[in-house]
């Protein structure tokens, strides 16, 4: 079953009263909105009206919700997008759409209706452009007990959990969690960066939602750091649950950032990866990262063996049933993973490469779901929600951090950890790292 989110309701309900539906579509989109879940033949009806809706938003240039749409219908050229590849494999479709406050009795008295009792052949597919769905995973797993794919989870993608995990491939970085100041810390982070030989820095909000709007990437020379930390928090004001403010080492070679985009569900995704090729214009004072870029170029590059090598067992350990993509930046012969991107984020591109096999990573991630058992898979998933939420209001009591390669130094008090034995000691024993 196929859960539609927020975004392509958003969709529906805009443009009905424009694009000319048939009587049947509009009924559709009455079932729809009442909460009922759509058998197989309606489904189909849904995707047809699916690709009106696309194909209107093309011809009037509409560019800003696309991406949701063809993640789930395809580009209508070379992609087919992921209901069409289910439907093109033979798979069932049934469709839900989600809506904040839904009746949960409902939906559970609906799906008994359809599917009896026994839900062996039933997989769960929670929208793919929606990142804060707890609601869900807390009816599925915990009430139907039944896996839901992807997981995801707001804390899973915090750039403080990503320090952690993928050291020591990580840049310098700063870490000050919510509610605490980080220009009540400018003198240490100045002597830091004296001592490590920092000289530009990048200011960046914790999690991977849509705030760059609001609060733009901001790069800046340390000695002016007080200022730009003022202005982030200026900026940040109104905003809850923002996560905390990161300040990176800016990793930079001839003004050029070059960052590859690895798509993975469980390990890394054989295939193509996406390199975003970002050329700086010369500076010396900083500034939103968008006011520094010259131009932005994106292109395929084919994935060497090594690069799998090095993160599969990090994914498979530390990201469970995440399906998205991960940023690094290769300078110097060294890789630093820079962010971890959301579900509604991945093939969120402006433009994706036309030689990228979009529909490539859609057929590994049906493939894995099909292939695994709902028994075995349910106590796994609630366990992994509980540990990583756990570890992570664990890390955050340890107040402002700063990272560097395989350690980490509490601001406070001055003690260092070494990562690899921090996370051997007080992540879930069930859960090792195993990266040599």
């Amino acid at each position: 079953m196929v859960i539609l989110g927020p975004v392509i309701w958003f969709l529906l309900d805009k443009y009905k009263n424009t694009i000319i539906f048939e009587m049947e579509e509009l009924e559709i989109l009455n079932r729809l909105n009442n909460g009922e879940i759509l058998d197989r033949v309606s489904s189909k009806l849904c995707i047809q009206i699916l690709n009106k809706v696309r194909a209107y938003l093309i011809a009037n240039g509409i560019t800003t919700r696309l991406p949701a749409l063809k993640k789930i219908i395809g580009d209508g050229d070379k992609s087919k997008g992921f209901l069409n590849l289910l439907e093109e494999q033979g798979h069932s479709i049934y469709m839900y759409l989600y809506q904040t406050h839904f009746s949960k009795e409902q939906l559970r008295l609906k799906l008994i209706s359809l599917f009896g009792e026994d839900f062996t052949d039933l997989r769960i597919i929670s929208p793919l452009n929606l990142d804060d769905y707890n609601e869900l995973c807390n009816f599925f797993q915990i009430q139907m007990k039944l896996p839901i794919y992807p997981v995801m989870f707001t804390v899973l993608t915090s750039k403080l959990l990503l320090n952690l995990f993928f050291s020591p491939y990580i840049p310098r970085c700063f870490y000050f969690p919510e509610r605490i100041l980080a220009i009540d810390y400018v003198d240490k982070i100045q002597d830091i960066c004296d001592k490590e030989n920092l000289r530009m820095l990048i200011l960046k909000d914790e999690f991977d939602v849509d705030l760059q709007t609001v609060i733009p990437y901001q790069i800046s020379p340390i000695n002016m750091i007080d200022h730009v930390i003022s202005i982030f928090y200026e900026k940040i004001q109104g905003i809850l649950n923002y996560g905390g403010l990161l300040i990176q080492e800016l990793v930079v070679s001839d003004k050029t950032i070059n960052i590859l985009k690895t798509h993975f569900f469980r390990k890394v995704i054989d295939g193509a990866q996406i390199q975003e090729k970002v050329v700086l214009k010369p500076f010396s004072e900083g500034g939103s990262l968008e006011s520094l870029i010259d131009n932005v170029t994106f292109n395929t590059i084919d994935m060497s063996l090594k690069f799998g090598e090095l993160f599969n067992s990090i994914l498979e350990h530390y990201y469970g049933d995440l399906f998205s993509n991960f940023d690094t930046i290769l300078s110097q012969n060294q890789f630093y993973v820079i962010d971890m991107n959301s579900v509604s984020n991945n093939f969120s591109l402006p433009r994706i490469p036309q030689i990228l096999d979009s529909d490539h990573f859609f057929k590994v991630f049906i493939s894995e779901i099909i292939s695994t058992k709902n028994e075995t898979k349910i106590s796994s998933q609630v366990k992994f929600r509980h540990q990583i939420v756990e570890f992570y209001n664990k890390i955050r009591q340890l107040g402002p951090l700063f990272f560097s390669t395989d350690k980490f130094i509490t601001l406070k008090d001055g003690n260092e950890f070494n990562i690899k034995e921090f996370l051997t000691s007080n992540f879930s024993k069930e859960i090792k790292w195993t990266l040599n």
